[in-house]
Protein backbone atom coordinates (compact mmCIF):
# COMPACT_ATOMS: atom_id res chain seq x y z
CA UNK A 1 0.00 0.00 0.00
CA UNK A 2 1.41 3.44 -0.97
CA UNK A 3 2.29 5.89 1.63
CA UNK A 4 2.27 8.70 -0.37
CA UNK A 5 0.00 12.06 0.34
CA UNK A 6 -2.20 12.86 -2.00
CA UNK A 7 -2.61 16.74 -2.98
CA UNK A 8 -5.94 18.80 -2.04
CA UNK A 9 -6.25 18.74 -6.19
CA UNK A 10 -5.74 15.23 -6.37
CA UNK A 11 -8.43 14.62 -3.36
CA UNK A 12 -11.03 16.97 -5.06
CA UNK A 13 -10.68 15.43 -7.91
CA UNK A 14 -11.37 11.74 -6.89
CA UNK A 15 -14.53 13.71 -4.69
CA UNK A 16 -15.51 15.32 -7.11
CA UNK A 17 -15.84 11.92 -9.24
CA UNK A 18 -17.92 9.91 -6.72
CA UNK A 19 -20.14 13.06 -5.98
CA UNK A 20 -21.26 12.62 -10.23
CA UNK A 21 -21.57 8.83 -9.70
CA UNK A 22 -23.72 9.58 -6.31
CA UNK A 23 -25.65 11.83 -8.29
CA UNK A 24 -26.52 9.63 -11.36
CA UNK A 25 -27.14 7.18 -8.38
CA UNK A 26 -29.59 9.39 -6.88
CA UNK A 27 -30.95 10.84 -10.09
CA UNK A 28 -31.54 6.95 -11.39
CA UNK A 29 -33.85 6.12 -7.90
CA UNK A 30 -35.25 9.33 -8.89
CA UNK A 31 -36.47 7.92 -12.08
CA UNK A 32 -37.08 4.77 -11.06
CA UNK A 33 -39.75 6.39 -8.78
CA UNK A 34 -41.36 8.52 -10.67
CA UNK A 35 -41.73 5.70 -13.44
CA UNK A 36 -43.19 3.45 -10.93
CA UNK A 37 -45.99 6.35 -9.21
CA UNK A 38 -46.57 7.05 -13.09
CA UNK A 39 -47.84 3.75 -13.22
CA UNK A 40 -49.49 3.48 -10.18
CA UNK A 41 -47.66 1.40 -8.56
CA UNK A 42 -46.93 1.92 -4.94
CA UNK A 43 -43.23 2.67 -3.61
CA UNK A 44 -42.12 0.57 -1.02
CA UNK A 45 -40.38 1.39 2.16
CA UNK A 46 -37.07 -0.10 1.01
CA UNK A 47 -36.94 2.63 -1.76
CA UNK A 48 -37.56 6.09 0.26
CA UNK A 49 -34.82 3.93 2.68
CA UNK A 50 -32.41 3.53 -0.24
CA UNK A 51 -33.27 6.84 -1.67
CA UNK A 52 -32.34 8.62 1.87
CA UNK A 53 -29.21 6.61 2.05
CA UNK A 54 -28.39 7.72 -1.44
CA UNK A 55 -29.17 11.54 -0.38
CA UNK A 56 -27.30 11.27 2.57
CA UNK A 57 -23.79 10.09 1.13
CA UNK A 58 -24.19 12.57 -2.19
CA UNK A 59 -24.53 15.14 0.43
CA UNK A 60 -21.38 14.03 2.74
CA UNK A 61 -19.04 13.79 -0.83
CA UNK A 62 -20.86 17.41 -1.92
CA UNK A 63 -19.82 18.78 1.58
CA UNK A 64 -16.39 17.30 1.52
CA UNK A 65 -15.90 18.41 -2.07
CA UNK A 66 -16.98 21.69 -0.65
CA UNK A 67 -14.39 22.15 1.59
CA UNK A 68 -11.56 21.01 -0.47
CA UNK A 69 -12.32 23.51 -3.52
CA UNK A 70 -12.61 26.28 -0.42
CA UNK A 71 -8.92 25.15 0.36
CA UNK A 72 -8.31 24.76 -3.42
CA UNK A 73 -9.22 28.88 -3.86
CA UNK A 74 -7.25 29.98 -0.48
CA UNK A 75 -4.12 27.96 -1.31
CA UNK A 76 -4.16 29.55 -5.53
CA UNK A 77 -4.92 25.78 -6.60
CA UNK A 78 -1.72 24.73 -6.12
CA UNK A 79 1.56 24.78 -3.86
CA UNK A 80 2.02 28.10 -3.47
CA UNK A 81 4.48 30.16 -0.92
CA UNK A 82 5.21 28.94 2.56
CA UNK A 83 3.02 30.47 4.80
CA UNK A 84 4.63 32.19 7.82
CA UNK A 85 3.03 33.04 11.48
CA UNK A 86 2.41 36.37 12.24
CA UNK A 87 5.35 36.16 14.82
CA UNK A 88 7.86 34.61 12.32
CA UNK A 89 6.71 37.66 9.97
CA UNK A 90 7.59 39.92 12.86
CA UNK A 91 10.88 38.90 13.84
CA UNK A 92 12.08 38.98 10.07
CA UNK A 93 10.78 42.46 9.47
CA UNK A 94 13.48 44.80 8.93
CA UNK A 95 12.09 46.71 11.67
CA UNK A 96 12.44 43.94 14.36
CA UNK A 97 16.37 43.36 13.15
CA UNK A 98 17.10 47.51 13.49
CA UNK A 99 15.10 47.25 17.30
CA UNK A 100 17.34 44.45 17.72
CA UNK A 101 20.43 45.86 16.95
CA UNK A 102 19.47 48.89 18.86
CA UNK A 103 20.12 46.61 21.82
CA UNK A 104 15.98 46.41 22.27
CA UNK A 105 16.75 49.92 24.04
CA UNK A 106 13.69 51.79 25.70
CA UNK A 107 13.43 54.29 23.30
CA UNK A 108 13.94 51.83 20.66
CA UNK A 109 10.51 50.88 18.42
CA UNK A 110 9.13 48.33 16.15
CA UNK A 111 6.10 48.32 14.12
CA UNK A 112 4.45 45.86 11.72
CA UNK A 113 1.15 46.78 10.80
CA UNK A 114 -1.15 43.64 9.52
CA UNK A 115 -3.42 42.93 7.17
CA UNK A 116 -5.99 39.57 7.40
CA UNK A 117 -9.02 38.41 5.02
CA UNK A 118 -11.69 36.45 7.25
CA UNK A 119 -14.00 33.87 6.03
CA UNK A 120 -16.91 32.01 7.60
CA UNK A 121 -15.78 28.72 6.24
CA UNK A 122 -14.92 26.25 8.44
CA UNK A 123 -11.98 24.47 7.08
CA UNK A 124 -8.41 24.90 7.41
CA UNK A 125 -7.22 27.39 5.57
CA UNK A 126 -6.09 30.71 6.23
CA UNK A 127 -8.99 33.19 7.02
CA UNK A 128 -11.12 31.25 7.96
CA UNK A 129 -12.79 31.46 11.46
CA UNK A 130 -15.90 29.48 11.00
CA UNK A 131 -18.58 29.83 14.32
CA UNK A 132 -15.94 31.70 15.93
CA UNK A 133 -18.05 34.89 14.05
CA UNK A 134 -21.29 34.96 15.67
CA UNK A 135 -24.37 35.52 13.15
CA UNK A 136 -25.65 39.91 13.62
CA UNK A 137 -28.51 39.24 10.96
CA UNK A 138 -31.73 39.78 12.87
CA UNK A 139 -34.35 37.03 13.11
CA UNK A 140 -36.26 36.80 10.17
CA UNK A 141 -33.96 38.31 8.15
CA UNK A 142 -32.34 36.10 5.23
CA UNK A 143 -29.36 35.79 3.86
CA UNK A 144 -28.67 36.47 0.11
CA UNK A 145 -28.16 33.53 -2.12
CA UNK A 146 -24.54 33.14 -3.55
CA UNK A 147 -25.36 31.63 -6.56
CA UNK A 148 -27.99 31.13 -9.23
CA UNK A 149 -30.09 27.86 -8.79
CA UNK A 150 -29.10 25.31 -11.36
CA UNK A 151 -31.12 21.94 -12.99
CA UNK A 152 -28.81 20.12 -10.60
CA UNK A 153 -30.06 21.70 -7.62
CA UNK A 154 -33.32 21.04 -8.16
CA UNK A 155 -32.80 17.66 -9.22
CA UNK A 156 -30.86 17.17 -5.48
CA UNK A 157 -33.32 18.78 -3.59
CA UNK A 158 -30.47 21.38 -2.85
CA UNK A 159 -32.32 24.46 -4.36
CA UNK A 160 -33.36 26.60 -1.48
CA UNK A 161 -37.12 25.93 -2.39
CA UNK A 162 -38.89 24.96 0.79
CA UNK A 163 -42.71 23.26 0.97
CA UNK A 164 -43.97 25.97 3.58
CA UNK A 165 -45.43 22.99 5.63
CA UNK A 166 -42.61 21.12 7.45
CA UNK A 167 -41.33 23.94 9.36
CA UNK A 168 -42.16 27.02 11.07
CA UNK A 169 -39.15 29.23 9.55
CA UNK A 170 -39.97 33.03 8.38
CA UNK A 171 -39.62 31.31 4.66
CA UNK A 172 -42.13 28.89 5.24
CA UNK A 173 -44.49 31.54 6.55
CA UNK A 174 -44.19 33.25 3.72
CA UNK A 175 -44.66 29.50 1.44
CA UNK A 176 -47.81 29.52 3.55
CA UNK A 177 -49.14 32.80 3.23
CA UNK A 178 -48.28 32.86 -0.85
CA UNK A 179 -49.64 29.22 -1.39
CA UNK A 180 -47.37 28.64 -4.44
CA UNK A 181 -48.83 25.24 -4.40
CA UNK A 182 -51.81 25.69 -4.36
CA UNK A 183 -53.99 22.44 -5.99
CA UNK A 184 -56.42 25.00 -8.45
CA UNK A 185 -53.38 26.83 -9.46
CA UNK A 186 -51.19 25.58 -12.62
CA UNK A 187 -46.96 25.20 -12.70
CA UNK A 188 -47.44 28.98 -14.52
CA UNK A 189 -49.46 29.97 -11.44
CA UNK A 190 -46.88 27.91 -8.63
CA UNK A 191 -43.32 29.79 -10.29
CA UNK A 192 -44.95 32.99 -10.90
CA UNK A 193 -45.17 32.70 -7.04
CA UNK A 194 -42.24 31.28 -5.97
CA UNK A 195 -40.45 34.06 -8.24
CA UNK A 196 -41.69 36.38 -5.24
CA UNK A 197 -40.99 34.40 -2.23
CA UNK A 198 -37.09 33.78 -0.73
CA UNK A 199 -35.24 31.38 -0.79
CA UNK A 200 -34.67 29.46 2.55
CA UNK A 201 -30.88 28.86 2.00
CA UNK A 202 -28.10 29.44 -0.76
CA UNK A 203 -28.47 26.82 -3.42
CA UNK A 204 -26.33 24.10 -2.97
CA UNK A 205 -25.76 24.01 0.37
CA UNK A 206 -28.27 22.04 2.06
CA UNK A 207 -30.59 19.36 1.72
CA UNK A 208 -34.45 20.24 1.84
CA UNK A 209 -37.54 18.36 0.58
CA UNK A 210 -39.42 20.90 -1.36
CA UNK A 211 -41.23 22.44 -4.60
CA UNK A 212 -37.77 21.18 -7.00
CA UNK A 213 -39.75 18.65 -8.49
CA UNK A 214 -42.67 20.68 -9.58
CA UNK A 215 -40.12 23.40 -11.06
CA UNK A 216 -38.73 20.54 -12.67
CA UNK A 217 -42.11 19.50 -14.09
CA UNK A 218 -42.48 23.51 -15.32
CA UNK A 219 -39.05 23.01 -17.17
CA UNK A 220 -40.44 20.17 -18.98
CA UNK A 221 -43.20 22.12 -20.41
CA UNK A 222 -41.41 25.27 -21.26
CA UNK A 223 -38.53 22.88 -22.96
CA UNK A 224 -40.79 20.75 -25.04
CA UNK A 225 -43.82 23.32 -25.36
CA UNK A 226 -46.14 20.64 -24.21
CA UNK A 227 -48.19 20.46 -21.37
CA UNK A 228 -46.84 17.93 -18.17
CA UNK A 229 -49.34 15.99 -18.77
CA UNK A 230 -49.41 15.90 -22.59
CA UNK A 231 -45.63 15.27 -22.31
CA UNK A 232 -46.41 12.05 -20.01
Amino acid sequence: MSGETKTAAELAAETKAAFDRQFDAVKAIAEDALGKAQAGEELGRSVKEKADEALVEMNGLKSTLTELEQKLDRDGGAAGPEHKSVGQQFVESDEFKSFGEDGFGRNSKARMELKASLTLATTDTDGAVGAGVGATRLPGIQEMPQRRMTVRDLLSHQSGLTYGAFDASPVDSAYAARAPLSPTGTLDDMVEKLADLPLKFSPGTRWNYSASTDVCGYLVQVISGQKLDDYF
